[in-house]
C-alpha cells in the first residue's frame, strides 16, 4: 500500500480477475463516484475489456461512466 494513499485515506477498489466485469464496474462507479480510475487491461481504441475479454467500457455505449474522471490507459 502506497504511503501517500494510506496517509490521505484514499480507498482502492480492485477489480482484478473474475471481478473485472461490466456489472461490477458499473455498480461501483455509480455508487462511489471515484475521481480517478486506472485501467490495466486490454482492449482497443474503442473499448476496454476485463475478465474473459468482456467489454467494460465501450465508446458511445457506456463511456459516460468515465465522465469527469481522471483516467489512465
Amino acid at each position: 500500500m502506497s504511503e501517500v494513499r494510506k496517509n490521505k485515506n484514499i480507498p482502492i477498489f480492485d477489480l482484478s480477475g473474475k471481478k473485472a466485469t461490466k456489472k461490477i464496474l458499473t455498480s461501483y462507479v455509480i455508487k462511489n463516484t471515484p475521481g480517478f480510475i486506472h485501467f490495466n487491461g486490454h482492449g482497443n481504441s474503442k473499448s476496454i475489456t476485463g475478465y474473459n475479454n468482456e467489454i467494460l467500457i465501450e465508446a458511445n455505449i457506456n463511456d459516460k461512466l468515465l465522465s469527469k474522471k481522471l483516467s489512465m490507459p
